[in-house]
């Protein structure tokens, strides 16, 4: 489910002029904006409403987890 929520933000960052390839200040922004009716309404978005920021949380412990491992296994 998550995957088709990021697909719908991408595709906003998309029309309106941003990367729909970069998460910060892109996709992420409308992720988060999917939960205002002006974004989830819009005709390109096929899954209507969300709560991105619990979305973003979770992508930003996995980001987190992700740098650990990395120092971890230099």
């Amino acid at each position: 489910m998550v995957q088709v929520i990021i697909i719908d933000a991408m595709k906003l960052a998309k029309k309106y002029g941003k990367n729909p390839t970069l998460w910060k200040d892109n996709v992420e922004f409308y992720l988060i904006s999917k939960a205002t009716p002006k974004y989830y309404n819009d005709p390109v978005v096929k899954n209507g409403y969300c709560r991105g920021d619990d979305v973003c949380q979770f992508v930003y412990e996995i980001i987190e987890r992700y740098q650990h491992y990395k120092n971890v296994l230099k």
